[in-house]
């Protein structure tokens, strides 16, 4: 049986392995991007190269995309719930992202991870904070934070 661990470094491996192929890498958007109307009838893990093209996503959801290509929990109508445009877009609100994430990292670790891409400054989470500004650019930032996650055994440190 795999542990939680590991499933966390699988994921964070995934995620360096598939950076160049993501969409927009960028702060404030969980995962948001249109899917072609003929991936609307099958299983998320099928399309997830297509999806995760098309889609502009923060580091929580790069690490969202990862986990549906490796574990494939999710189905379609999940992923397009909150969809406009006759469900042909992808809209994931951070709630329910952050409770997919949960069957994998811990509360704690999903916060700093968000803190550490997109710069908050919360005095609880200064460390991470301080970790994801020496990296400017969303995917060199994205990347530092996965590569901790593998360096600390499925843990992010920063």
């Amino acid at each position: 049986m795999v542990t939680k661990k590991e499933q966390v470094i699988a994921i964070a491996t995934d995620v360096i392995a598939q950076i160049d192929h993501l969409g927009a890498i960028v702060q404030g958007r969980y995962c948001h991007g249109d899917i072609d109307s003929v991936h609307l009838n099958k299983n998320p893990q099928e399309v997830i190269d297509d999806i995760a093209k098309r889609c502009a996503v923060c580091a929580l959801g790069a690490c969202f995309l990862s986990s549906i290509r490796l574990y494939d929990k999710i189905t379609m109508p999940e992923l397009t719930k909150y969809s406009e445009y006759r469900k042909r877009k992808i809209y994931m609100f951070g709630c329910d992202l952050k409770l997919h994430l949960a069957q994998f990292f811990t509360p704690d670790q999903i916060c700093l991870i968000e803190a550490a891409f997109e710069w908050f400054e919360v005095s609880a989470m200064k460390p991470a904070h301080e970790f994801g500004r020496r990296y400017p650019d969303g995917r060199t930032r994205l990347k530092a934070i996965m590569q901790n996650i593998i360096d600390n055994d499925g843990e992010f440190k920063p």
